[in-house]
């Protein structure tokens, strides 16, 4: 899943069985989406800003990274109440395109 910029977006995920197809007109809606995300997989939401900075720092630093390498490299740094799938690093890579632009 390859974002440029998120207007006009449309992209898939499942949770718990259920597909939902979401339609992303802002930068927030990926941001909200994401953290609703952290949240359903039962981060704290008080820790998902520090969370989302260290993730994004991993990305930034390995742009290519998949999930499962992800989450060795966070878990190495101490985020092991979570496990990102592929659609959150996807959603975390198109935020942080985004934000670049």
């Amino acid at each position: 899943m390859k974002f440029e910029g998120c207007r006009n977006a449309t992209f898939t995920y499942a949770f718990q069985g259920v597909i939902f197809i979401v339609q992303c007109n802002y930068m927030a809606d990926l941001k909200l989406l994401l953290i609703d995300r952290l949240k359903s997989k039962g981060i704290d939401p008080a820790l998902i800003p520090a969370f989302l900075k260290a993730l994004t720092s991993l990305i930034s630093s390995e742009p290519g990274i998949d999930s499962a390498m992800a989450n060795q490299k966070m878990h190495s740094l101490g985020w092991n109440e979570v496990t990102i799938d592929y659609h959150c690093l996807q959603i975390a890579i198109a935020c942080l395109e985004a934000d670049t632009k």
